[in-house]
Order: structure tokens, then sequence, then C-alpha cells
């Protein structure tokens, strides 16, 4: 299996249950996305003060697995941001809000900015 696609009868697999006339949307990936993506969401983030620091976590389906260089979202952040504190780490897992509830997510980077006391 590969991708979640068994070639031999082109069968899907998914990791959660779905019942009978639910719909469900899939979404491909890809490096030049992904990366606009995070950059739109960090140009708010350079309105106000610049943050005291950072910690990114990334899915461990992103870095080179997904870019073709070493620390895409990490180079991403430090340019946007003026290279502040940044610490964190890859996972098989991020949380994130999604309104008003936590979700795990998974290929993602979730990004906690502090910003400085006054």
């Amino acid at each position: 299996m590969q991708f979640g696609i068994e070639r031999e009868t082109g069968a899907l697999a998914i990791a959660d249950q779905v019942a009978a006339g639910e719909r469900v949307q899939f979404h491909v990936r890809d490096a030049e996305t992904a990366s606009e993506d995070l950059d739109l969401l960090l140009v708010p983030q350079t309105f106000g003060a610049a943050p005291a620091g950072a910690l990114l976590f990334s899915c461990n389906g992103r870095g080179t697995r997904l870019y073709d260089h070493a620390d895409g979202d990490i180079r991403a952040v430090a340019a946007a941001l003026n290279v502040p504190p940044l610490a964190g780490f890859f996972a098989a897992g991020e949380l994130g809000p999604i309104g008003s509830q936590n979700f795990l997510h998974s290929h993602t980077a979730s990004l906690a900015l502090f910003q400085p006391g006054t």
C-alpha cells in the first residue's frame, strides 16, 4: 500500500470511520503550496511587536520529506519574524484549534509565539 492507495485493486484507505452518504474530501499537499500557506499565515504576525520567542512543531512528513531542502518551515518562520529565539521538534501529529476546539492534525506546522512583556 502506498500513499493510502492499494494499486492492485484501486482501494483507498483512510484512518477513520465513514458513514454511508458522508462527504469525504481529499487534499494533496506539495512543497510550493505548503510554503505559500505558511508565508501567508506569517504575514499578519509581522504587523505588531516582534515576538520574544517561538515554538514550532512540524509534522515529520514535512522537512525533507516535503521540501527539497532541510529546515523549510524553520527558514520561513525565521525570515518572516526576524529570527526570534526558536525551538521545537518534529512530531507525528500536531495539536491545533479548529474554531473553539483543539484537534490532532497531521502534515501541519503549529507555531506558538511569545510576545514581549510590558
